[in-house]
């Protein structure tokens, strides 16, 4: 950081107007990162690094923690009483599938970038720092918006589990607000947690996401001593179509599985732990999805399913009243879990940001002591305590799909576009041209899938897209050389183009299920953060990174005049061995 300064790069207005004109029309914004110049921001911000405390079953527990938050004691019932009936347990398993192949499409780059910032990450050192902002500043959304939105359901569980009025007994009413002075103070709490340490937040997270899951196992087999068969009849009474649209809504219960990828500078073993972290709590979650979904369908007839109380409602239906407290106090565990490990991944976010000086490099400071970022932290948690304090519920929810889905969608492309062009082939001389037409096609394939779905819904249009989209895959896969493969040791995406197209896919039909109203405020949210990103962002990170950025492979060349042959040719062998034999022959 040039002269000490802390909070922008620029002397003077002067120097400032220079730097906006010259990144403007420097192309700068589309200019991939390399991982060398993602190590130098960190260095040159203070060097200090993120402690590696983090094992493979801390990582599942996390990931575990973010997805079944209290909504698992809802989402099944809804989704069975107004969308699939009985057949919610294959909604949920289809809804698992799609999940898998986001999670497989972030451990490739998580073990072979091991960087912070998730989705954010991924996006710069692939399409450059325009399209990272986009993806990044919308992934605070749901860390700071949606995570207070959960908060403020704390209070309503509480009030359950005491039996008292949550808005008359634990809300302050004044001038026509409902202050939640509760969920302030959990709120500022979990902030103090995460300053303190990764290594105790984890250890906390830990020992409530067991006593959650703990509480989901007494629902499940309380539940089933109630099981009558005869209430799965009729199974699909939605047909094939409300299977589908349940598998949409129930896709969302899944997300938060990619706030792990965050924490890829703070485990010890990036490269085997991450996948398994990934892999593992989500193959946990869906598991117990599958099992509550058929707990709640075998206790009622599904058209007796409380919509907004599934399981509370259900055991007092059956003569069990009392359960609903343990249901309660389950609820209570996945409130505290998830927007704990939602603040830590929404720190790193803005932690990367700042270390990228697209916002203050104060916000990348990391503590000496505790290892944590506490400036991005604490300036989070605040925000979302008084958020919480002011803001109901209803105000709050609906604000995360599209952000989730829209990292989901750009990592999958991301992928695809790192594998067969953006490591290695302008070395290669590969025309960018076939694969972006090929992905093009892809997607546009995955839009009408989604458009048609919506508005029509008729299979022969369906079966149409999907064969579009097949087609896409194919021409990939057999036309467009991949330049790149994963660094010796990461993991491997499998049957590569194959599942992160079909994420890809999946992922765009997706976005077409948000409400128009929640694209309305993606679009009055990007075009707020679009105007940030040209008047400071964009000179600031422009006026930081004076010198041309070094490309991928510049990152090699300086393998190779290490002399680490090896290493380059387990890196990417099509892509380097001329300079590779030129090495050897020095």
């Amino acid at each position: 950081m040039r002269g000490g300064r802390s909070w922008g790069e620029f002397e003077d207005s002067g120097s400032y107007f220079r730097s906006l004109k010259n990144s403007v029309f420097s192309g700068y914004s589309f200019v991939p990162r390399s991982i060398k110049e993602e190590d130098r921001d960190r260095v040159e911000g203070g060097g200090r690094n993120f402690k590696r405390t983090l094992t493979s079953l801390q990582l599942v527990c996390l990931g575990i923690g973010n997805i079944v938050g209290a909504g698992i004691f809802v989402t099944t019932g809804r989704v069975a009483h107004s969308q699939a009936g009985p057949a919610v347990i294959i909604s949920f398993a289809i809804a698992a599938v799609s999940a898998l192949l986001s999670a497989l499409c972030y451990a490739e780059f998580a073990t072979e970038v091991p960087i912070t910032g998730g989705a954010f990450s991924y996006t710069t050192l692939t399409f450059g720092p325009l399209i990272g902002w986009i993806v990044g500043t919308n992934l605070v959304i749901p860390h700071i918006v949606g995570n207070a939105g959960v908060l403020r359901n704390f209070s309503a569980y509480l009030s359950q589990l005491l039996d008292v009025d949550s808005k008359t007994d634990l809300q302050v009413h004044t001038s026509g607000l409902d202050l939640d002075f509760l969920a302030f103070g959990l709120s500022l709490g979990l902030t103090l947690l995460l300053i303190l340490g990764t290594h105790e937040t984890s250890l906390f997270n830990l020992v409530v996401t067991v006593g959650h899951i703990i509480v989901i196992l007494f629902v499940i087999v309380a539940g089933l001593t109630q099981a009558k068969t005869k209430n799965m009849q009729p199974f699909a009474p939605f047909g094939a179509r409300g299977i589908f649209d349940g598998a949409t809504a129930a896709f969302f219960a899944y997300i938060g599985a990619d706030a792990l990828a965050n924490t890829a500078e703070e485990v010890v073993n990036p490269k085997k732990d991450l996948p398994i972290g990934l892999l593992g709590s989500l193959g946990v979650v869906t598991t117990l999805y599958m099992l509550m979904s058929a707990t709640i369908v075998l206790m009622v007839p599904y058209t007796e399913i409380s919509p907004k109380a599934a399981f509370a409602a259900a055991f007092r239906s059956t003569g069990l009243p009392w359960a609903r407290f343990i249901v309660a106090a389950g609820a209570l565990a996945g409130i505290l879990t998830g927007p704990l490990v939602g603040f830590y991944a929404g720190a790193r976010i803005i932690c990367i940001l700042g270390r990228q000086h697209l916002i203050p490099p104060v916000f990348a400071r990391i503590s000496p002591r505790f290892g944590t970022p506490v400036v991005a932290t604490a300036v989070q948690g605040i925000a979302v305590s008084f958020i919480t304090l002011f803001t109901p519920f209803e105000y709050l929810s609906d604000m995360t799909s599209i952000s989730s889905l829209l990292s989901f969608f750009v990592v999958a492309l991301g992928l695809l576009w790192r594998r067969h062009y953006g490591v290695g082939g302008r070395a290669m001389g590969v025309n960018p041209w076939l694969p972006a037409l090929i992905l093009s096609w892809l997607v546009a394939s995955g839009v009408g899938l989604s458009v048609w779905y919506q508005s029509s819904g008729q299979w022969a249009g369906l079966a149409a897209f999907g064969a579009s989209a097949v087609a896409a895959t194919a021409s990939l896969h057999a036309f467009a050389v991949q330049t790149h493969r994963p660094w010796a040791g990461s993991f491997a995406v499998p049957l590569m183009p194959w599942v992160p197209a079909a994420s890809l896919v999946l992922n765009t039909f997706l976005l077409g299920s948000v409400s128009a109203a929640a694209w309305a405020r993606f679009g009055v949210w990007v075009g707020a953060t679009l105007v940030v990103y040209l008047l400071y962002s964009l000179p600031a990170s422009y006026a930081h990174h004076t010198s041309r950025l070094p490309t991928i492979e510049e990152d090699a060349e300086d393998l190779l005049a290490d002399n680490d042959v090896a290493a380059v040719q387990q890196a990417s062998p099509d892509l380097l061995q001329p300079l590779a034999n030129e090495c050897s022959k020095s």
